[in-house]
């Protein structure tokens, strides 16, 4: 692990950016005081976010979207059944 100032980071930007891609992790300090890590960035792959990963899991009924057509039928035109 590698301490700088935030000076020396600002001004060698481009080659910490190097050096911490290799695996390596940066301390910036201010005035003395560790205040930032730079690490290097890790790609967190998304959880099931595929389509048709319940297949096989839920059982849609045919008659799905008639459903309790009725009372949505009356919310909609405003009956009290």
């Amino acid at each position: 692990m590698k301490i700088v100032t935030i000076h020396k980071a600002k001004t060698q930007l481009s080659s910490l950016v190097k050096e911490v891609a290799k695996g390596n992790h940066v301390v910036i300090a201010v005035s003395g005081v560790p205040m930032a890590t730079v690490i290097p960035y890790k790609k967190i792959a998304p959880k099931n976010n595929r389509i048709g990963f319940l297949k096989n899991e839920i059982i849609v009924p045919d008659d799905f979207d008639k459903l309790a057509s009725d009372k949505i039928t009356c919310l909609f035109q405003g009956s009290d059944k």
